[in-house]
């Protein structure tokens, strides 16, 4: 199992790389991600099967461009928090068109 290097604590917070939740917790983190309330601030806001799921997490494995953490508090799942690469070229020219 590839183990990343960004599972970290910070004061009372332990963030765990996803790449590196075991099926348990990453099946914890599914079942919230597929809340309604949840998915309607994520970029593909349909229901998707755990086995969709699994696949996203392979696909992190293999590009660590993109780093997701699950946030833990007492052991207990509150949050995830995601880096994304940004292309400021791309930002910079869409600012100068108008619509």
């Amino acid at each position: 199992m590839l183990m990343s290097t960004n599972t970290f604590k910070e004061n009372n917070l332990q963030f765990v790389d996803y790449i590196d939740l075991s099926e348990e917790r990453q099946r914890e983190v599914w079942i919230i991600r597929n809340l309604d309330i949840v998915r309607r601030f994520m970029i593909h806001s349909a229901p998707f099967s755990f086995e969709r799921h699994l696949l996203f997490i392979k696909t992190l494995r293999m590009d660590r461009s993109r780093l997701y953490w699950s946030v833990f508090r007492d052991d207990k799942f509150i949050s995830s928090v995601s880096l994304h690469p940004i292309n400021w070229i791309f930002l910079q020219i869409m600012s100068l068109i108008t619509f």
